[in-house]
């Protein structure tokens, strides 16, 4: 499973992106956009993630409704994987 997030939609998406990576990682959850669920992941592993996401997502919403998520950013926007040259 992958995100992207539509730059025609969103109006930075790397900072949607900074913030769903910084908020996994405050509640303990290692997620960087894309999920690669395995056999080797309890019941309680996908809770905990379904659990993050949701509470993130939440905020993320409020955020982008207050035009305020720039100002959540507890750390420097990722940089794109592919760069236009």
């Amino acid at each position: 499973t992958s995100m992207e997030f539509n730059k025609t939609i969103l109006s930075d998406p790397l900072a949607v992106k900074t913030f769903i990576i910084q908020e996994t990682a405050k509640r303990g959850v290692l997620f960087g956009c894309y999920a690669f669920p395995s056999y080797s992941h309890s019941d309680e592993d996908l809770r905990k993630t379904n659990d993050a996401l949701s509470e993130i997502f939440e905020e993320l919403q409020r955020h982008l409704q207050a035009g305020s998520l720039e100002g959540a950013l507890q750390a420097p926007k990722v940089k794109p994987v592919f760069r236009e040259s």
